[in-house]
């Protein structure tokens, strides 16, 4: 499979034609299990791809995941990226996350998608995908990308 960098031209094409008439309001959740298997659920969150980074925010703003590097390829209608730079953004501070695994998938057309060799669905506009960091916290993603901005020419 040739990957290329994070969120690929036609990925962001194909976003910029569906984000047209997406919904402004968060759909989504994120899911942090820490290695004590300790769980944290954060419900509305929104999904928002702005200048080629996928920013996970908490419903309060408090909190913001910053996926901004990527090998990504698409399988069928379907974008498969294997996350490697993943940020934390708080409280006007920002750290690194040091990513020991992930799969993400996301879904950029307006029809719900089967992933491939799974019986998985990824709804429209739909993004999943789990994230392990080296200290073994596994961060779920679960949502509807609802805002994108395409990088200024």
């Amino acid at each position: 499979m040739k990957y290329r960098h994070a969120f690929s031209v036609l990925f962001l094409i194909s976003i910029c034609f569906v984000s047209m008439s997406a919904r402004t309001d968060a759909i989504g959740s994120v899911r942090v299990q820490q290695p004590s298997g300790t769980v944290q659920v954060y419900q509305d969150v929104s999904y928002k791809l702005i200048h080629q980074a996928l920013r996970v925010m908490s419903k309060d703003g408090e909190a913001t995941l910053i996926i901004d590097h990527a090998n990504c390829a698409y399988q069928g209608y379907v974008e498969h990226c294997v996350p490697y730079g993943v940020k934390l953004a708080r409280e006007a501070s920002t750290r690194p996350l040091e990513v020991k695994s992930g799969n993400i998938y996301v879904n950029p057309t307006n029809e719900v998608h089967q992933l491939p060799n799974s019986s998985t669905q990824i709804p429209a506009r739909g993004i999943i995908g789990t994230i392990v960091t080296k200290t073994g916290v596994s961060i779920s993603l679960n949502g509807t990308i609802d805002h994108f901005e395409p990088v200024p020419l």
